[in-house]
């Protein structure tokens, strides 16, 4: 059961370095002044945040990595495919800037 726990720790420890700044944030930009960033907060990239999460969850859930014969089988079919999916979004973006 440790692993379940150290996932969860990760999992937790990566929604406090998002939301923690932003709570404790100095002064917001005036209502004048958009901030404009190279994402817009839109449905699209909401759900693809949420299915980043829950992708990785549910093959945890099927492979059980925390068993030493599935680690790596986690590792290609649960966090590679999120990882190489965000990058291609990364790139695609840069391109798209120029």
């Amino acid at each position: 059961m440790a692993g379940i726990q150290e996932i969860l720790t990760i999992i937790l420890l990566i929604t406090c370095i998002i939301f923690l700044p932003r709570l404790f944030g100095g002064g917001r930009p005036s209502a004048g002044k958009k901030k404009a960033g190279p994402i817009s907060p839109s449905g699209k990239m909401r759900l693809a945040i949420v299915m980043s999460i829950l992708f990785p969850l549910a093959m945890a859930a099927v492979l059980q990595p925390w068993h030493g014969e599935n680690r790596l089988i986690f590792l290609f079919g649960g966090i590679f495919p999120v990882v190489m999916c965000w990058a291609g979004v990364w790139i695609f973006q840069g391109f798209k800037k120029k």
